[in-house]
């Protein structure tokens, strides 16, 4: 099989599903693997169950600006940005106030985030597919379409600014770097979206 035939068969949305997820928990790993290695009376274990033990509603409180993570959580980040997104959302509303950083790059709210992982990325595996098909969506008009062109209008530029500022991000910062690769990714996903329903190149001809 082809990749073309692959990616236009049904198994591709979970199989790209399934990687993800798979990749996202190696990462969560290699950054607890660092710490274990890099910080003296460091005990994984012991910071695992204490994390755990709290109530869910409970928030650590510790918003801190600016948190020094790993590389390998940096690309989690980037790689998974909406399902981060998608936890903060549901912790800030079992807690009833905004969710820190921390409690994202925490144990319980990496776990929270690993469950969102593969929803999204079926779904990014089912657009892929769509397109490779010729699947496409009857075109938005009036209103409509003029919202999504200007949902797009603003999309595309901030996802060229930012995938550049995470180029040049890499001399300097790579952790940072990678967290705006993902956002610059995800920017550009939607702008197809809102494309290809209102007909905008690259999908004017069809």
């Amino acid at each position: 099989m082809g990749l073309l035939e692959f990616l236009k068969s049904r198994w591709f949305p979970p199989i790209l599903a399934l990687l993800v997820s798979l990749l996202h928990l190696a990462l969560i790993c290699w950054g607890y693997w660092a710490a274990v290695h890099g910080e003296k009376r460091f005990d994984l274990a012991h910071y695992i169950r204490q994390d755990l033990a709290r109530p869910l509603s409970e928030s650590n409180g510790f918003c801190a600006a600016w948190i020094q993570v790993s590389p390998a959580e940096s690309a989690a980040l980037g790689l998974d940005l909406p399902a981060y997104l998608s936890t903060s959302l549901v912790l800030s509303l079992v807690t009833r106030g905004r969710a820190c950083y921390s409690d994202l790059v925490a144990p319980r709210g990496q776990i929270l985030t690993w469950v969102w992982v593969p929803f999204f990325w079926y779904g990014v595996g089912s657009t892929v597919r769509r397109w490779v098909r010729g699947l496409w969506q009857n075109p938005s008009v009036g209103i409509r379409n003029r919202l999504l062109n200007g949902l797009g209008f603003v999309t595309m530029p901030a996802a060229i600014v930012t995938l550049l500022m995470a180029i040049f991000g890499l001399f300097f910062s790579p952790s940072s770097s990678f967290r705006l690769a993902g956002f610059s990714f995800w920017t550009l996903y939607i702008y197809a979206l809102f494309a290809e329903r209102s007909r905008q190149w690259p999908f004017r001809s069809i």
